[in-house]
């Protein structure tokens, strides 16, 4: 078996466990929001911010070992940048795009960060 074949494989087992939903709904950008509201500008975290910030974590690294298996990544975050940071740039767009908030919150946490953070395009050859 190949070596991407492999990190596919694994990367695909390890998201199915990640992304096993207890409840019968799913989080929606709407839901997701709720959750991150009030983040702090001084990084206080309580309630339900907590639980956004684990989100905002456990998403950017399943996108990242995702995006290690199949050799792309659209996202160009700058080093240092907190999950604060990225929570607060979610908040931001779905502020912005109030007409997704029926969207999965995956969905509409890559499309911030895709907008806050996108890659410069490949050099022509």
């Amino acid at each position: 078996m190949n070596n991407k074949l492999l990190k596919v494989l694994v990367v695909g087992l390890v998201m199915c466990g990640i992304t096993t939903d207890a409840s019968a709904e799913s989080l929606t950008v709407e839901k997701l929001e709720a959750m991150c509201a009030g983040l702090s500008s001084a990084g206080v975290i309580n309630g339900n911010q907590g639980a956004c910030i684990l989100y905002v974590n456990g998403f950017v690294d399943g996108y990242y070992a995702n995006a290690w298996a199949l050799d792309y990544d659209p996202l160009c975050v700058p080093a240092g940048v907190t999950n604060l940071q990225m929570a607060r740039v979610f908040l931001k767009w779905a502020g912005d795009n109030p007409n997704q908030g029926h969207a999965a919150a995956g969905t509409g946490f890559l499309n911030a960060l895709v907008a806050a953070y996108p890659c410069p395009p490949p050099p022509k050859a």
